[in-house]
């Protein structure tokens, strides 16, 4: 990600650790809901992306959604129901996670194939659906 966010994304940028082989250093973005105005309804339902800093047109990645800074609680009476990816009008996954799913964290190899938004939809069973958007320039 870094410098491929493009101009004017709403995303704050925390390095991660680097990783050997295929992947090179990772980053987190989190849209800026995560702020000190965010609320704690807002925190829980925050989807943080994994993705290498510098993804590459045509070539495979893990993309890493995990729900909520701190992580989201998976009860029966109150959890994730899905996570939904899409990269411009592609739907890259739908993952739908039961409340015995402990952690909705959700891990899918991709390809990009050109410039466009990132689009993450996450569903809770007790406050509905959430969207956030983060426009991505692969190399």
């Amino acid at each position: 990600l870094g410098a491929t966010v493009a101009a004017g994304a709403s995303a704050l940028i925390t390095p991660a650790s680097a990783q050997e082989g295929g992947c090179r250093a990772l980053e987190l973005a989190t849209p800026r809901e995560l702020t000190n105005e965010a609320t704690g309804l807002e925190r829980t339902h925050l989807p943080v992306v994994a993705l290498p800093a510098r993804p590459r047109i045509g070539r495979s990645f893990d993309l890493v959604v995990r729900v909520g800074e701190p992580m989201h609680e998976q009860r029966r009476d109150h959890h994730i129901a899905w996570v939904e990816v899409r990269y411009g009008a592609d739907r890259l996954f739908v993952c739908d996670l039961s409340p015995d799913v402990p952690f909705p964290v959700v891990r899918v190899p991709v390809i990009l194939r050109r410039a466009d938004e990132l689009l993450v939809r996450v569903a809770c069973t007790r406050d509905g659906s959430f969207v956030w958007r983060l426009p991505l320039a692969p190399s």
